[in-house]
């Protein structure tokens, strides 16, 4: 582990950059960009300001913002219910739709009412960001009375 020297290897000489974004200035001059101290950051990037602690290396290396990198939630910014309002109506329960950024990996319930009688089912938020809805619209799953075989086709049923 390298031994820090002021003015010659600590974090706030040699990443300038990554020093301004401490909540704590001061803590720039303790330690050394490949330092495994985790401390208090803030973003200011494209959203309100947010603050999480990460360790000095992880930043070092690249690791930012949970909201830039919609990893993170930050409510009335980068939640379902703000980003995608067409699909948070689609929720059982919309209340859910401020718990969850639109590529959460969660499972949720859904539902559809598209022609057919109201469908619920589970998916993921990220798959439903990318496109995947109801399995009876894309005549994925059968529903009795409505895209079955004696429904859609009675004359082939019968034989």
């Amino acid at each position: 582990m390298a031994r820090l020297q002021l003015g010659v290897n600590d974090l706030g000489t040699m990443r300038p950059d990554l020093a301004a974004q401490l909540v704590d200035l001061s803590e720039a001059t303790t330690v050394t960009e490949f330092s495994n101290k985790k401390l208090l950051w803030f973003c200011e990037t494209n959203h309100p300001r947010y603050e999480w602690p990460a360790t000095v290396y992880g930043r070092s290396k690249g690791k930012g913002c949970g909201v830039c990198a919609r990893r993170a939630l930050f409510v009335g910014w980068n939640d379902l219910g703000t980003v995608r309002p067409e699909l948070a109506e689609q929720l059982v329960d919309p209340s859910q739709a401020e718990t969850v950024t639109e590529f959460s990996k969660k499972k949720l319930m859904w539902f559809c009412e598209n022609e057919h009688r109201r469908r619920e089912w589970e998916a993921t938020v990220n798959g439903r960001s990318k496109g995947k809805g109801c399995g009876v619209c894309a005549g994925q799953v059968v529903l009795t009375g409505w895209n079955d075989l004696a429904t859609v086709s009675p004359e082939l049923a019968d034989q």
